[in-house]
């Protein structure tokens, strides 16, 4: 699990309660499912850290296994692996959540994968909600409430539908999610340029010497 707290989600379904009068319960965690789905995928603002451990004659890996530190979104999109001494890995992820390494590497070595999660089913039992980190509500409430107000404002014949509110939030949902794909691109630094993987780092392959590959594609 990757522990959202309580207290904020309930302050978030409260919110939408209140604004939303005869919605229910299982509509509005449907939304909101909905929603941080597309946020996630449009935003890339959750992004983690995957070690995997290199085993012989193997250059692709399965994220989803022999990994302790694998959150339990589903993996997307990948920003690049590195090796223990911060050198970049040639790789890709043609197929989520599958890693190809370029070159055979030597068993038994550790790679630090830099990878783009979004949420996936199951849900959290307790709270019939998705897993997802605990940043995720105190930053971006704005936006998440947002969608789910729109989403559920243009739904029709309801007691809550209105198509120009819908537009509104659903307008708002798109701003903010820009505004939070800019800030994830510079990985929430304030006043510098774009932030590349692996920054300031050399670049080789597995059997030394230096690559002109770069770390998304094969070349």
């Amino acid at each position: 699990m990757d522990n959202y707290d309580t207290l904020d989600l309930t302050r978030l379904l409260n919110s939408i309660r209140t604004k939303l009068v005869g919605a229910s319960e299982g509509g509005i965690k449907q939304e909101l499912y909905e929603t941080l789905h597309e946020f996630f995928k449009t935003t890339n603002t959750w992004k983690d850290w995957v070690q995997f451990t290199t085993r012989t004659g193997v250059n692709t890996y399965d994220l989803r296994e022999g990994s302790i530190t694998t959150p339990s979104g589903q993996p997307i999109r990948l920003v690049g692996v590195c090796d223990n001494s911060g050198y970049n890995v040639i790789s890709a992820m043609g197929v989520p959540p599958y890693i190809t390494l370029r070159d055979y590497p030597e068993p038994l070595l550790t790679y630090n994968a830099y990878v783009v999660f979004n949420v996936t089913m199951p849900v959290d039992a307790c709270n019939n909600v998705p897993d997802f980190p605990q940043w995720v509500l105190p930053l971006h409430m704005d936006a998440i409430t947002d969608g789910i107000l729109g989403r559920m404002m243009g739904q029709t014949n309801k007691s809550f539908s209105d198509e120009a509110k819908s537009v509104y939030h659903l307008r708002r949902f798109r701003d903010l999610m820009a505004q939070a794909r800019v800030a994830a691109l510079r990985d929430n630094t304030f006043g510098t340029n774009v932030w590349r993987f692996p920054q300031g780092f050399a670049a080789r392959g597995q059997r030394g010497g230096v690559s002109v590959g770069s770390d998304l594609r094969f070349t």
